[in-house]
């Protein structure tokens, strides 16, 4: 199914959740996630299942100075 990730246009897999499209990613460390606009607590991500037309933004922690 086609969904957005940081505004680009990608693949979902049928019953793929959020924590999964994360860890696809190889997204390590802390990660903020948004969902159509909606931020998802840390502790939802294995319950959210993506659907068609999903706009999903995910976010990292950097260190800098």
């Amino acid at each position: 199914m086609n969904i957005t990730v940081n505004g680009q246009a990608t693949q979902a897999h049928e019953g793929e959740t959020l924590e999964q499209l994360i860890a696809r990613f190889q997204i390590k460390g802390p990660v903020a996630a948004q969902l159509n606009e909606i931020i998802i607590r840390r502790e939802a991500l294995a319950a959210q299942p993506l659907k068609e037309g999903d706009r999903i933004e995910l976010l990292t922690m950097m260190g800098g100075g």
